[in-house]
């Protein structure tokens, strides 16, 4: 009886496969460096099966054939082997940019630098140089520095020699268990306080490209206010660091905030330009596509092949070849080359959220479009071609934030509640400001057209009004997707999209069936944890904040780091606790310079309670309040010893005349003391009948004369030599007494 010929539900994608299987590659071989066995585990059970099914497929012929068969396709083993081959290839590659990164690093510290500026911006208080051609104590080293100079200088310029003494400080490769993107896509490998009493400019060595960019630069900003310049300045070269904080913050609460960024927004908009100026030429395919791929190199080196740039180049260029090609490829093989080109030239772009976001919202894009478009078609929606018009451009919208949802749910914790209409009535007017501003600035190249710079400034101001519009709504907290649960919503958009080719009866029930799953999955990802008994936490990278917990439920953060800039360890250190709210949070030694942070984290967490210890000034008070509003739980005391009614601890604070030296928390399970400053063998011995006998005691460093004091178990952040009595937090990304 002759077989039925099995129909295909998928068709077989040489390229997606390949830059799954890269993917899966090097996400493998970095959890390796992590010590997170899991992953490696699967892939490697799914590297051995390709393996197997291909070596026995070879020397059996009719094997692959009869198991195809099952599968509706004739290209198992080939998908096998391009699994094989892309697994292997990610690894290898990701393995080796690992370790030379990490052969490169050195310990933080006081170092002599040689280098050359090669951007500058300003903070309120400080200018920040980004610097190249480092040599550190004579050795010529190949990674940037961005250094910060406390104050506020005109004699440096782009192209500057300089020459200083300056503390070096590590963008850590691995910070709380996840590979930090700075140090390995951008190559900023350390942050640098230079001692201004040691610099000294030797000459300039300005390039070309360098001139060039700043000549646009003084364009915008001889011709518009500062903050509409540096707005102007990030549109067209994808250079945030001048942007003020107010309009970042604008344009993040309003969900435009990709627009400051050159990526594939700039990059699509600037090739449709060109594709209609050609087009009125009558030019051919093939000469439009190798023009505006020559003019997109040109600009990817105005932008100095920043990863943003580099990435949309490539993505935009591939899918360009893909309509000249024209039914010899498909829209999901064009970008799944992209991809393998950008994770060719650096592997762990795949960790770098730009990445994510990129191709998520274009992918996106393809797998959702054309089902809205037929959904559309099936209830006649279509009623005439502005219709027709303004619903495919929301397709297009919502398919591509569909695309980043678990990037953006994940990565950022929260998304503007009206970031699909922000993008649906504000980026056709950020498309005119985008032709607008080139436009005058092309024109200013050539000749001092000053007046064209200022009348573009009113489409600036413009869609900066429209994004302070949106930016006033609330936020949207969101859950957090892991691997897992990232991988199944991808497949279930999967299984909507035409790609799989199944019965819509079958895709619905496999549908429903993941969505269970993945509801599941991110349930108990996101759910609170209860607490019944103590625990203690900290981070090594924030050395005054730890986390604790009570038999009832009580959590408690004591101190939120030093500045903004410990808010990402703050926020793994309760993420890893799956603490998302807070009952108190206790402050230490508080300053002006905290207020951003402690502000950010307790509306991030809903705390009940903020408790100030020690003498505050009536300003720094005034501070809290305005920025937190109405919080009923916050407290400013200067006294020694407290109970907190309803709560399960109690605090007592040690004094050195204003200066508060250590305070101890007791709960009806354990005592802890928290040492804030070093303490001195006069001062122990004047306050011996106040330190009592503790489970836990954490400084920043261990001193033998803390041997003196009845603790059993001792916490340094520092490194120091391990006992069973001492142990160092720098030895972990997450200590719990667990």
């Amino acid at each position: 009886m002759e077989n039925k010929k099995v129909k295909r539900f998928v068709n077989f994608r040489p390229l997606f496969v390949l830059f799954i299987a890269m993917c899966c590659g090097i996400f493998a071989c970095v959890n390796l460096f992590l010590n997170n066995i899991l992953p490696v585990i699967l892939v490697g059970l799914v590297l051995l099966f390709s393996a197997v099914f291909y070596a026995i497929s070879a020397t059996k012929k009719n094997f692959g054939t009869n198991f195809a068969k099952h599968f509706g396709t004739d290209f198992l083993w080939k998908i096998c082997l391009v699994i094989f081959v892309g697994i292997v290839v990610g690894a290898g590659l990701s393995a080796i940019n690992f370790s030379v990164k990490i052969q490169r690093q050195f310990q933080n510290g006081k170092q002599h630098i040689l280098s050359r500026v090669k951007e500058i911006s300003a903070s309120e208080n400080d200018t920040i140089i980004l610097l190249d051609k480092i040599a550190v104590n004579g050795n010529e080293k190949h990674f940037k520095i961005k250094a910060y100079i406390s104050s506020q200088t005109t004699d440096i310029e782009i192209g500057s020699l300089i020459e200083f003494d300056g503390y070096l400080y590590q963008n850590k490769l691995v910070a709380n268990g996840k590979i930090s993107t700075t140090p390995l896509v951008n190559d900023v490998q350390y942050n640098c306080y230079v001692d201004i009493a040691t610099l000294q400019i030797n000459g300039k060595n300005s390039n070309v490209l360098d001139l060039f960019k700043n000549k646009i630069k003084m364009i915008f900003f001889d011709n518009m206010s500062q903050d509409n310049a540096s707005f102007a300045y990030a549109s067209i070269c994808g250079d945030k660091a001048l942007m003020s904080e107010t309009y970042s913050e604008i344009f993040r609460k309003s969900g435009l905030s990709h627009i400051l960024a050159v990526s594939g927004f700039n990059v699509g908009f600037l090739v449709s330009a060109i594709y209609f100026i050609l087009k009125i030429f009558k030019t051919n395919k093939k000469f439009t596509f190798c023009f505006t791929t020559a003019v997109l190199v040109v600009y990817c080196i105005l932008c100095q092949f920043s990863p943003s740039v580099f990435r949309a180049m490539v993505m935009t260029v591939c899918l360009m070849l893909g309509m000249v090609l024209g039914k010899r490829s498909d829209n999901l093989s064009n970008l799944s080359l992209a991809g393998i080109i950008v994770l060719l030239v650096q592997p762990l772009n795949l960790f770098d959220v730009g990445f994510l976001l990129s191709f998520g919202a274009v992918f996106g894009i393809f797998l959702l479009n054309k089902p809205f478009d037929k959904m559309c078609e099936k209830f006649h929606l279509y009623k005439n071609l502005y219709v027709k018009f303004v619903l495919q451009l929301v397709w297009a919208s919502l398919s591509a934030m569909l695309g980043t949802v678990p990037f953006v749910f994940t990565f950022f914790g929260e998304m503007a509640s009206l970031a699909l209409l922000s993008n649906l009535l504000i980026l056709p007017l950020v498309n005119l400001m985008y032709v607008i501003l080139v436009f005058s600035l092309i024109l200013n190249l050539i000749f001092p057209l000053s007046f064209l710079i200022k009348f573009s400034e009113f489409f600036v101001n413009v869609i900066v009004s429209c994004n302070a519009v949106f930016s006033q709504f609330e936020m949207i907290k969101t859950f957090a997707f892991n691997i897992f649960s990232g991988m199944s919503y991808f497949v279930i958009l999967f299984l909507i999209s035409p790609y799989l080719m199944l019965e819509p009866k079958r895709k619905l029930i496999a549908s429903l069936a993941l969505v269970v799953a993945l509801s599941c999955v991110v349930a108990n990802e996101n759910l609170e944890k209860r607490f019944d008994n103590f625990g203690a936490s900290a981070v090594s990278s924030v050395s005054n904040t730890i986390f604790l917990t009570t038999s009832n439920n009580q959590k408690i953060l004591v101190n939120c780091g030093k500045d903004e800039n410990d808010e990402d360890e703050i926020k793994f250190l309760l993420k890893s606790n799956k603490a998302f709210s807070l009952d108190y949070i206790l402050l230490f030694n508080y300053s002006d310079s905290k207020q951003k942070i402690v502000c950010k984290i307790a509306k991030d967490y809903n705390a009940k309670n903020i408790i100030v210890f020690g003498k505050t000034s009536d300003s720094t008070k005034l501070g809290l309040y305005s920025n937190l509003g109405n919080v009923n739980g916050l407290q400013f005391l200067d006294g020694i010893n407290y109970s907190f009614e309803n709560s399960a601890f109690e605090v007592s604070v040690v004094y050195d005349g204003d200066v508060l030296m250590a305070e101890s928390i007791v709960t009806k399970e354990a005592s802890i003391l928290k040492i804030e400053y070093a303490l001195t063998p006069n001062f122990v011995e004047k306050h011996k009948t106040e330190f009592l006998t503790y489970d836990f005691a954490f400084a920043r460093k261990y001193k033998p004369l803390y041997e003196t004091l009845s603790i059993k178990k001792f916490l340094a952040f520092r490194l120091c030599e391990a006992t069973t009595k001492v142990d160092c937090i720098a030895n972990y990304d997450l200590w719990t007494n667990a």
